[in-house]
């Protein structure tokens, strides 16, 4: 009963953390939140600040009298995280509050992009963080990479646009730092782990768009995968025609004929392989996608019309998935989504080719507050490891006292 009773409070005091993680909120509002008593809150809290990990301070309003709110200590932790992406590997220390506090950058040329490439960039940037060490605790450290990831291994199994296979990205960070907690996710899947946190009662089909199209459904709160620790939903590789040669070495994959290579060689006549634009693009092209984004904010017909035949495409793979796992929301966002009127097209689509009782009922809408792929990273590494490290706190208390 004793166990039961320790199990449920430090239960309590994650979902407390989590939950202030969120913002700052008064008594009145953990306690409805939590769904506990006054003074079961009061220990928790206590415990806490015991910790250094809470403080109270004044929420202040412009009319009224201030109250006094809970939130984390900005230095209870820091977390770092790492994209590791085609233009680079990048990092971010965040503190407790998920507030940014120092990155560090190691740009990715097309010759670096092999395994040694990154495994070179990958440790030049977890040396940094490394030398760069805080007296905050560092809980852990997440890594989010384009391609398919095994989280459990802590390894890229595969990445085209990178060009990496079996890429132990959790060994390489542990030579560096140790027994530190390490999490390797798909880039979409972490923020996915950030989206289901923030609105956990819709199951929801996320779509990045831009160079690549990756993907990451939520369900019942969490991130699905149907292999156990295989990131699953690597849909610019899906087949949906019978020609275009894609970089990674299919013929008709999504990306080809649905990206914004898509529409860059329908807009502009490109000319490339899609091979030598992936491999060259910051230095030959970067110009061009900056250009397209900017008009396709309002795109003259020419430009509209392109973006209709590319989302031909792309509306027979989401418009699949919605079939396969009746999402209530389709969310895009990426670098390539640059207005309101792409959702609008994309459900479309979608609608005209699919029948009404086979996609049921969902919402298609743009995300405009892009996330940091490193806040992602950190944010599913905190998810994953906070529990330990609460735990830890608390033995390290009771040894002390």
């Amino acid at each position: 009963m004793a166990s039961r009773t320790e199990e449920i409070r430090r239960e309590n005091l994650i979902r407390l953390l989590l939950k202030l993680f969120k913002g700052d909120a008064t008594r009145g509002e953990l306690k409805a939140s939590l769904r506990v008593g006054t003074s079961t809150l009061s220990y928790l809290v206590a415990e806490l600040r015991e910790q250094g990990m809470v403080e109270e301070r004044k929420r202040l309003y412009r009319v009224g009298r201030p109250s006094q709110v809970i939130g984390l200590q900005e230095d209870a932790w820091n977390v770092i995280g790492i994209k590791m992406g085609r233009e680079g590997v990048s990092g971010v220390r965040f503190n407790a509050r998920g507030q940014k506090m120092e990155s560090f950058v190691r740009p990715i040329l097309s010759h670096m992009r092999s395994n040694k490439g990154y495994t070179e960039a990958l440790r030049d940037v977890l040396l940094y963080f490394k030398t760069h060490e805080r007296k905050t605790p560092l809980l852990g450290i997440g890594v989010c990479s384009s391609g398919t990831v095994d989280s459990h291994r802590g390894e890229i199994v595969h990445s085209p646009v990178m060009n990496v296979e079996h890429l132990g990205v959790q060994q390489i960070a542990t030579e560096i730092f140790g027994e530190i907690p390490i999490l390797v996710t798909n880039d979409v899947d972490s923020l996915g782990a950030f989206e289901a946190f923030l609105n956990p009662r819709k199951d929801t089909l996320l779509i990045s768009y831009g160079i690549g199209i990756g993907a990451s459904y939520i369900h019942r709160g969490r991130v699905f995968h149907p292999v156990r620790g295989l990131s699953s939903f690597e849909i610019g590789h899906m087949v949906v025609a019978n020609d275009g040669n894609c970089y990674c070495g299919q013929v008709g994959c999504l990306e080809y004929h649905a990206s914004e290579y898509a529409i860059l060689r329908r807009y502009q006549g490109l000319r490339e392989s899609f091979r030598d634009f992936v491999e060259r693009e910051e230095e030959l092209f970067k110009d061009k996608l900056l250009e397209l984004r900017k008009r396709a904010r309002d795109p003259d017909h020419r430009l509209l019309r392109a973006y209709e035949e590319a989302f031909q495409y792309l509306a027979l793979v989401v418009g699949n998935l919605v079939v396969l796992l009746k999402p209530a929301r389709v969310v895009l966002f990426g670098e390539g989504i640059v207005g309101d009127w792409m959702a609008d097209l994309l459900y479309k689509r979608i609608t005209e080719r699919f029948a009404p009782l086979m996609v049921g009922d969902f919402t298609l809408e743009v995300e405009h507050r892009i996330r940091l792929w490193e806040e992602g990273a950190a944010f599913a590494a905190l998810l994953k490891f906070l529990p330990a490290f609460v735990a830890s706190r608390r033995e390290k208390q009771r040894g002390s006292a």
